[in-house]
């Protein structure tokens, strides 16, 4: 029991000594004193580095439309068809060149009036049709 007194003493005095501290300056270490009305917002640098993500979405998405709008130009694009390709209400119609790296599977391939149709090709030329079948070198 001697032993514990003067450790009992010590413990009282330091909270004597907080509770007095407390008393004379009770908000000295506190990270936000109380006012008559709490701030809610960002402040600071979060507010700069949002404001520079904003700005850095923005960029992006200006640079994305222009690209997006670049090749749809330059692929030649619109409502009718995709470059020397035009849709209409038989199929599609080649205006120009056209090369297929795929087999071809068609219906009907045939030119304007008073112009040749040209086919080219690196191997044989297969032309199948039902039973027939014609094979060119």
């Amino acid at each position: 029991d001697l032993k514990t007194r003067p450790l009992l003493a010590i413990v009282q005095k330091a909270c004597a000594n907080i509770a007095m501290r407390l008393a004379e300056k009770p908000y000295e270490d506190d990270v936000d004193p109380p006012n008559e009305y709490n701030v809610v917002g960002i402040y600071g640098w979060r507010k700069r580095s949002l404001y520079f993500f904003i700005l850095f979405l923005v960029a992006i998405i200006i640079i994305n439309l222009a690209l997006t709008i670049w090749i749809l130009v330059v692929m030649d694009f619109s409502v009718g068809g995709m470059g020397s390709l035009r849709i209409t209400e038989f199929g599609i119609r080649v205006e120009g060149k056209a090369e297929f790296l795929q087999p071809l599977y068609a219906r009907d391939i045939s030119s304007d009036q008073n112009s040749p149709l040209s086919i080219q090709s690196q191997q044989a030329v297969n032309i199948v049709a039902g039973a027939n079948k014609l094979s060119l070198n």
